[in-house]
């Protein structure tokens, strides 16, 4: 039979169901996606599957930027800050972002001195290159950094994970200068 210029022959149906059969194998040793029955899919992926089971449910979760080490951080936006400011006489605003190594540090830091502070101070948190505009306005120049606030009013902002959280709080409640040193730098 000649096909647009080609030649093809004509097969039976037991080769072609033979090659067929042969071609199954091979897709099945490869790694291209199989039509297994979905226990085996959750056998061979369980996390995939809970991700996508639980992510609409994990988004209205509040973060954390430690995954669990400052739960009552409220994540904010440039729209949503100054109704973050409002809330309380003074507040800290934990500049970062999900690649910095560090994060974590700052955030056990700020952690640590939450109780002390949770009845005069609102502690936030703002992912600088999802805010990239905010970032700017405050003069964020390295994270991981911290922005104090007295009311609406930016007080400050220290960056480094070595700074003295608890003192400059203490500061800023009094009036005082913030300790810009960052003691021990991370580079």
């Amino acid at each position: 039979m000649r096909v647009s210029g080609r030649n093809f022959r004509l097969k039976d149906n037991a080769s072609i169901a033979g090659k067929e059969d042969r071609n199954k194998k091979r897709k099945t040793k490869s790694n291209e996606p199989s039509t297994a029955e979905p226990a085996s899919l959750m056998a061979r992926y369980p996390v995939l599957l809970v991700l996508l089971c639980c992510w609409p449910t994990m988004e209205n979760h509040r973060f954390s930027p430690g995954i669990g080490h400052i739960d009552r951080m409220v994540r904010i936006s440039r729209s949503s800050l100054s109704e973050f400011l409002s809330r309380r006489p003074f507040s800290i605003v934990h500049v970062d972002a999900n690649w910095d190594g560090y994060r974590k540090a700052l955030g056990d830091k700020i952690c640590d001195v939450e109780p002390q502070f949770e009845q005069s101070v609102s502690f936030g948190y703002v992912d600088c290159d999802e805010e990239q505009a905010f970032a700017g306005e405050i003069g964020i120049v390295n994270v991981p950094s911290i922005a104090y606030y007295r009311g609406t009013e930016l007080f400050g902002v220290v960056i480094g994970i070595q700074q003295d959280v608890s003192g400059n709080i203490e500061r800023l409640m009094h009036g005082q200068r913030l300790d810009l040193n960052n003691r021990l730098s991370r580079g």
